[in-house]
């Protein structure tokens, strides 16, 4: 794995033994990512659903895609 600032970034990197092995580590490691991607965090749509929610922020957030768009 990589590491900037602290940070790791992405893939990680596997020695086997034999190719038998390659493939058993490759079927764990899709395991481990498959729910990564087929399950995405709700955070995004909590913040979403926080703004639009509230009034004041809804109509905050508003006029910055106004200022945005112009």
């Amino acid at each position: 794995m990589a590491y900037d600032q602290g940070f790791a970034s992405g893939d990680p990197d596997v020695l086997c033994e034999d190719e038998k092995q390659a493939v058993v580590v490759k079927s764990q490691l899709q395991l481990l990512a498959r729910p990564m991607y087929s399950n995405p965090p709700v955070h995004g749509a909590l913040i979403v659903s926080t703004v639009l929610d509230d009034p004041e922020l809804k109509n905050l957030w508003l006029e910055e895609v106004k200022v945005e768009l112009k």
